[in-house]
């Protein structure tokens, strides 16, 4: 068993369609992701660039205030796993953020703002922009 996978105690990494290590810096798709694994790969991708750009985890950053807030608005209407927690999370921020990440490089924004709502699709938009200045000045 893994015990660094996050929030999973005795859980190992074929137990989840997808999971990222922060303490690895490892993404995997498990043998659950069968349905789906492009997106299952795409989702944990979006948590290993939470990790290098800090989105989520930064927690004075105005994205990752922009994430919780748009989590908060969105909760109704998210998938169990996406909510994880309370309305407003930071866990929910980082999981909204890495399926928003998915959902656009699977259909681009259209497929955001099907998946989600606009508000959150121009967001998301915004955010991958400012991801690739960043990279771009950081030399990738």
């Amino acid at each position: 068993m893994d015990a660094d996978i996050k929030g999973h105690k005795n859980a190992g990494w074929d137990d989840f369609a997808g999971v990222y290590g922060p303490r690895r810096q490892a993404a995997t798709v498990g043998k659950n992701a069968r349905l789906a694994p492009d997106y299952v790969a795409l989702h944990e991708f979006g948590h290993a660039v939470d990790d290098f750009d800090g989105i989520t985890y930064s927690r004075n950053s105005p994205t990752s205030a922009a994430l919780r807030d748009a989590h908060a608005r969105l909760f109704p209407k998210l998938r169990t796993y996406i909510q994880q927690g309370e309305p407003g999370s930071d866990r929910g921020a980082s999981e909204l953020w890495a399926d928003g990440f998915a959902a656009y490089y699977m259909g681009g924004k259209a497929n955001v703002a099907a998946n989600y709502d606009q508000e959150f699709a121009d967001m998301m938009q915004q955010m991958l922009d400012a991801v690739a200045a960043n990279a771009r000045e950081e030399g990738f």
